[in-house]
């Protein structure tokens, strides 16, 4: 019967069942091939979400960053601080004489701030204790005996001082911070 059709009902018929078999491999393709593999896709980004969300990873992220900017506020709050810092010596020697004066004075206050920013509180209370045992003048007085200075670097000095003995008592250590007048580090 399909021998009596004419060749253009043939080719038509030929046409249609080829677009079947086409459209069956497609389904078939997409169904078993194409979905099972998006489905796993779906399900590995899944899991890594889950695993990189939820796990300490991103806490540690999260942390790390607020950490980072509280650090730069900090640092911007400190740089200022620095720069608007009125108290200090032109050089080493008068950093020192400030600070026994102040000390000579009484001002124990005005002494810290001849101390570098982030060790003012810490010397304040270790002054105040010096003082309240009725130590204060001899801490003066160790302070003006002969010293003797040297430099490490263009903003690092040291100064030691020496009892009678010539033996080394104190060592006082500056520095010159960013807004260019020496301060005390430590002592």
């Amino acid at each position: 019967m399909a021998e009596g059709l004419p060749q253009n009902k043939k080719e038509e018929r030929l046409k249609e069942a080829g677009k079947k078999q086409l459209r069956w491999f497609e389904k078939r393709l997409f169904r078993f091939i194409l979905l099972p593999i998006i489905i796993l896709v779906l399900v590995a980004v899944g899991y890594f979400c889950y695993l990189f969300f939820t796990n300490e990873n991103f806490n540690w992220l999260v942390k790390t960053s607020i950490q980072a900017q509280r650090l730069q506020r900090a640092m911007e709050q400190y740089e200022k601080q620095l720069k608007e810092d009125q108290y200090g010596g032109k050089t080493p020697e008068e950093a020192i004489q400030l600070f026994v004066d102040a000390l000579k004075k009484g001002d124990l206050e005005l002494a810290s701030k001849y101390i570098v920013l982030e060790n003012q509180e810490k010397y304040l209370k270790e002054m105040k204790d010096v003082q309240t045992r009725g130590m204060l003048p001899l801490m003066i007085r160790d302070f003006e005996k002969n010293r003797t200075c040297s430099r490490f670097s263009d903003s690092s000095f040291t100064c030691t001082i020496a009892n009678e003995k010539d033996e080394a008592i104190l060592f006082i250590s500056l520095i010159q911070p960013l807004n260019s007048l020496w301060k005390i580090e430590s002592y």
